[in-house]
């Protein structure tokens, strides 16, 4: 990936969202989340789900878990290899490619995809992230359905905010962000000052993603290939409205 912030923003030894974000690795959050995106697709036990652009794997092993096969595709070394170990840990095996999204393998040949936490589509420009679909309707079979979890536009307008702070959910850490949103490219950019309250130490970060209306990505999955067939508020099956924090999409590959 071309864009320097994201090299900046994940792995290597800066490496700020893990550091940042570490406390998603509760284990009563991933399990809630991997029950509710199973309560959406319902996925035929044993059959293939990859986790494109699925950083440490922590739905990634869960799934496995419950007997399914699993590949997980993330450009990060580091993510990848904490995965292997997640995974080695927990007793189960997935399979893992590190890899920009972009060139996502033909030869997985999934029968589900998941995209969560808006990861990766955004990042670069619009025909990057077309480049990225299209190439995961290449590594996936034919009825393959895809689910993304991103960011909802309406409610990131609706309740924007300059400056915030925010706690994480095991409270050891508090965030400063300043935020500005480019309306030319409905684009939030943010800057993050991390203070770890246990550490006592403080780290700053910068990233920005494009925030896609439903529209656009219904139409940027159509150009993919894919045909999408619901949308949802969240991974709980909530109906998608302006109050909504996040855009879940159900798509096929025909």
């Amino acid at each position: 990936m071309a864009e320097s912030w994201i090299y900046r923003f994940f792995g290597g030894e800066d490496d700020f969202y893990g550091r940042a974000y570490d406390w998603m690795l509760d284990n009563g959050r991933t399990e809630r989340e991997v029950e509710l995106l199973l309560g959406l697709l319902k996925p035929e036990p044993g059959t293939h789900i990859l986790d494109w652009v699925g950083g440490w794997g922590r739905h990634a092993v869960r799934l496995a878990q419950r007997g399914f096969k699993v590949t997980l595709l993330d450009f990060c070394p580091e993510y990848i290899e904490g995965a292997k170990a997640a995974a080695a840990q927990a007793g189960v095996e997935i399979a893992t490619v590190c890899a920009d999204f972009r060139e996502t393998p033909a030869s997985i040949q999934a029968d589900y995809a998941i995209n969560l936490f808006t990861a990766g589509l955004g990042y670069l420009t619009e025909e990057d992230d077309l480049i990225a679909l299209r190439s995961l309707h290449a590594a996936l079979k034919p009825k393959a359905k895809v689910l993304i979890d991103t960011m909802n536009l309406f409610w990131i307008v609706k309740n924007f905010r300059e400056r915030m702070w925010e706690e994480s959910s095991n409270g050891n850490a508090r965030f400063l962000t300043e935020h500005r949103f480019d309306f030319w490219a409905n684009r939030i950019h943010a800057s993050v000052i991390l203070q770890d309250l246990e550490k006592k130490a403080e780290r700053t970060g910068e990233h920005n993603e494009r925030i896609y209306s439903a529209a656009d990505l219904a139409r940027i999955m159509c150009a993919a290939g894919f045909k999408p067939v619901e949308i949802y508020g969240g991974l709980d099956g909530s109906p998608y409205s302006f109050d909504s924090k996040r855009l879940v999409m159900i798509s096929v590959r025909p």
